[in-house]
């Protein structure tokens, strides 16, 4: 019998909000599974990391098109039948993608209990893609699984008014753990990092075109996504861009410790968009990186509050530009913004600053399930 079953629809192998909430209650003494699909490659096999169980469901499906979608009755499935054979007393949903396995637990399994943890905001992110009625039906949906958890977990503040009925939330920002991350030998050319998803949202092309204006700026980019290829190729074609692929997070930090300048775009007309929480930001901040971003998304108000990047408008070539060249040619401007970002991700982010609370009320909660209340 486990503690806690944590479902993710990825193979959970470079998820590192997964990794640090999960490593977190293992120490806090619980016996701890989680339940992933590897759909990236359908070749994972189960493991024990770190003091947690790890099960993976080996099928690989099309990601990134409307097929997908038939691919999670599959996984929904299994993952139950592994919550019936494990008995976990909770079940921490990591999705709205994995809250139906949740829902049928309850149903069955009066007594579990239901964490719902929003990396996402899911009708924000699929919205574009859905006509109304399926857009609607997944908002009731959504409704739903807020009733039926026991309590909710969000990125950021700013993901509170899409919980109205939500009967307990916890914000956990997207802030890695406190590490010391070594700066290699530097080349001496200035160096603009973004690592995450390449995607058309995440404003690379005004960025691209922002470097190309220059002759003495390097850009990095490290990830993956469905502009992974035109980035490859951009990269193969432009002597100052760098395309590094997919990186381990160790690699991704010292990659980014070794850069000028942190980039973190977010589409403005996305709601997830909006509300996101970057950890991108958080990771820069704590390596005394000084970020750029745009003013519509969540992080910009973090950054404006600790003064520790600039903001531009999302797309804003001129505006980026002018950004760029004042980090630039002022490099104790930008020594003064990361400095700023490395005292207030300490005092303020750092997983060890949230991790008593969300220790405390996973203890409650496996406490209040042990008394069949």
């Amino acid at each position: 019998m486990y503690d806690v079953a944590v479902l993710r629809t990825n193979s959970a192998t470079h998820d590192i909000r997964v990794a640090k909430e999960t490593c977190s209650q293992a120490k806090a003494g619980l016996k701890v599974l989680i339940i992933a699909w590897d759909r990236e490659t359908g070749t994972g096999f189960d493991e024990y990391r770190n003091g947690v169980t790890i099960k993976r469901l080996r099928l690989k499906a099309p990601i990134g098109t409307p097929s997908l979608v038939l691919y999670f009755p599959i996984f929904w499935a299994w993952a139950s039948i592994q919550i019936l054979i494990s008995k976990p007393l909770a079940i921490h949903a990591c999705d709205f993608d994995t809250m139906p396995i949740g829902l049928f637990i309850k149903i069955v399994k009066r007594k579990t209990k239901l964490v719902y943890d929003c990396f996402e905001y899911y009708q924000g992110m699929v919205g574009a893609f859905l006509t109304f009625p399926f857009f609607n039906m997944i908002s009731i949906l959504d409704r739903v699984f807020m009733e039926i958890a026991d309590f909710i977990i969000i990125p950021c503040e700013e993901r509170r008014t899409f919980y109205p009925v939500a009967k307990n939330i916890l914000v956990l920002p997207n802030a890695p753990k406190m590490m010391t991350v070594n700066v290699g030998k530097r080349n001496g050319k200035f160096t603009l990092f973004y690592g995450g998803m390449l995607e058309l949202d995440r404003g690379l092309f005004p960025l691209i075109k922002t470097v190309n204006q220059f002759d003495d700026i390097q850009l990095v980019i490290a990830g993956t996504g469905t502009l992974a290829n035109d980035v490859k190729k951009l990269s193969d074609r432009v002597k100052n861009i760098t395309y590094m692929g997919m990186l381990p997070y160790d690699v991704l930090l010292h990659a980014m410790a070794n850069a000028d300048v942190a980039f973190a775009f977010y589409e403005s007309t996305n709601p997830n968009n909006l509300t996101s929480a970057s950890n991108k930001v958080f990771e820069a901040m704590m390596l005394g990186i000084p970020v750029i971003t745009n003013e519509e998304c969540a992080s910009s108000r973090i950054i404006l509050k600790h003064e520790c990047g600039l903001v531009v408008p999302y797309g804003d070539i001129s505006a980026l530009s002018v950004a760029i060249s004042r980090l630039k040619n002022n490099v104790q401007f930008r020594k003064k913004l990361g400095e700023n970002g490395r005292i207030a991700f300490s005092k303020w982010y750092a997983w060890a600053i949230v991790e008593p609370d969300f220790i405390r009320r996973y203890l409650h909660l496996i406490k209040t399930h042990q008394q069949g209340t």
